[in-house]
C-alpha cells in the first residue's frame, strides 16, 4: 500500500531524528518538521511543490549550490541547470566523503536511477551529514 507524503515525511524526519546528533542548527542543513517554506527565499522560489507533496530536508551551500529532498523527488542545483528526479526506482546511492576527511564543509554525493541518470546531492559533512543521508535513505525506504 503506498504511504502518503506526510506519513513518509513523519518517518523520514523521526528517522533523521534518531541519527543526527543534536542540537539540529547546522550551517547548510535543514530539517523542515512543521515548515511548509525553505527559508532561502532564493531556493524556495525555484521549487514547485505538487499536491500534497512534503518538504523534508536541505543543503544549501548558496543561491546557486543546493540540494533539497521532498517526499517524492530530489532536486538539486549547481551552479545554471536545476535537476530533478523522482525519488522511485533508485538503483545506487554514493554518498561521497560525508565524514569530511578531506576536510571540506560539504561534498557531493550521486544517485544512480534505473532510467540511467545519475543525479547529484549535496551533503554537508561531519554531524550534518546525516540528515541528508538518512533522509535519502528512509524516504526511498518508503516509496
Amino acid at each position: 500500500m503506498k504511504k502518503s507524503d506526510t506519513s513518509i515525511k513523519n518517518i523520514t524526519i523521526a528517522s533523521i531524528k534518531r541519527h543526527t546528533m543534536k542540537p539540529f542548527d547546522f550551517k547548510y542543513s535543514d530539517i523542515y518538521e512543521n515548515d511548509k517554506t525553505i527559508l532561502n527565499e532564493h531556493v524556495n522560489n525555484l521549487i514547485k511543490l505538487e499536491d500534497g507533496e512534503e518538504l523534508i530536508c536541505s543543503t544549501i551551500i548558496s543561491d546557486s549550490i543546493w540540494s533539497v529532498l521532498t517526499s517524492r523527488r530530489i532536486i538539486t542545483l549547481e551552479g545554471v541547470g536545476k535537476i530533478e528526479h523522482y525519488l522511485s526506482k533508485l538503483k545506487r546511492l554514493d554518498a561521497g566523503d560525508f565524514k569530511g576527511y578531506s576536510k571540506q564543509e560539504y561534498t557531493k554525493g550521486f544517485l544512480h536511477f534505473n532510467d540511467d541518470k545519475i543525479i547529484p546531492y549535496f551533503i554537508e559533512t561531519g554531524k550534518a551529514s546525516m540528515i541528508m543521508i538518512y533522509g535519502v535513505n528512509t524516504t526511498i525506504q518508503q516509496l
